[in-house]
């Protein structure tokens, strides 16, 4: 709302500065002639104008801002369900997680984590050879058509766009690894983080390996053998954290999902 006040301010400024222009009437009555101080009679007024819509005016009302598109670098994907209806259960779920993994085997890409539940879903995807965009359109778009044919229902299946925030540290991506193993425990579907099917916890902390997963780096990083590295993200995953306790890296990241509800302990 400023920008487009400065931009109404300015407007009006560049018109006050416009030079008088003598106009005629409709029968060219010299007598009858006004004065006016135009938009657009003056050339340099209009470049000025145009070159300040573009610059400031289109960004304040672009709908859709642009992503960083980067490969080799991890995202963090939500996806949910339109209206928050809770329509994924254990049979749409188990259909995800297969049109999961045949988008993984055609378009190559790492899925480092995932979790089902259901109104919504989380993944973490690492581009390998083509950008996110184009990953989440192959996963989303045919997804939505197969679940309204199989629910027999019509419209949107997903809420808008996915949303997706670019992991750049592992401090960010082991926060995002955590946070997302924790959902169905945080919403009471389960009475651990690991008894959650529909995800990639019990690979990581159990052993139970899963195909669809790839092991992501900062989870190796965790130990020199992989009982060390189960029971470091075990306890990871057990222990209630403080945000007085996080480094800021990790407070900024996780204030984006609890910036409307926000709470001291998860």
């Amino acid at each position: 709302m400023q920008k487009l006040l400065k931009i109404c301010i300015l407007e009006l400024w560049l018109w006050c500065q416009a030079p008088p222009v003598k106009r005629y009437n409709h029968q060219g009555d010299e007598n009858k002639a006004f004065v006016n101080r135009p938009y657009f009679d003056n050339p340099l007024i209009y470049i000025r104008i145009i070159l300040w819509h573009n610059s400031c005016l289109c960004k304040f009302l672009m709908a859709r801002p642009p992503r960083p598109i980067i490969n080799d670098l991890p995202y963090h994907i939500i996806c949910r369900v339109n209206n928050g209806e809770y329509v994924i259960k254990d049979e749409i779920a188990e259909m995800f997680v297969q049109h999961l993994r045949w988008c993984k085997d055609q378009i190559k890409f790492d899925v480092n984590n995932y979790s089902i539940l259901p109104s919504h879903v989380h993944m973490i995807i690492k581009p390998l050879l083509h950008p996110i965009n184009i990953i989440m359109h192959a996963i989303n778009s045919p997804f939505s058509k197969i679940v309204n044919k199989k629910l027999n229902r019509k419209g949107h299946f997903w809420l808008n766009r996915y949303s997706s925030v670019l992991i750049k540290t592992d401090r960010q991506h082991l926060a995002c690894m955590r946070y997302v193993d924790r959902n169905a425990y945080a919403a009471g579907l389960v009475k651990s983080p690991w008894d959650w099917k529909w995800s990639g916890t019990a690979h990581y902390v159990v052993g139970s390996k899963n195909s669809l997963i790839n092991d992501a780096i900062c989870y190796i990083s965790l130990g020199k053998t992989e009982e060390e590295r189960q029971n470091e993200y075990k306890a990871l995953l057990s222990m209630r954290l403080s945000m007085d306790h996080l480094p800021n890296e990790l407070k900024n990241y996780l204030k984006l999902y609890f910036s409307n509800s926000y709470r001291s302990t998860f």
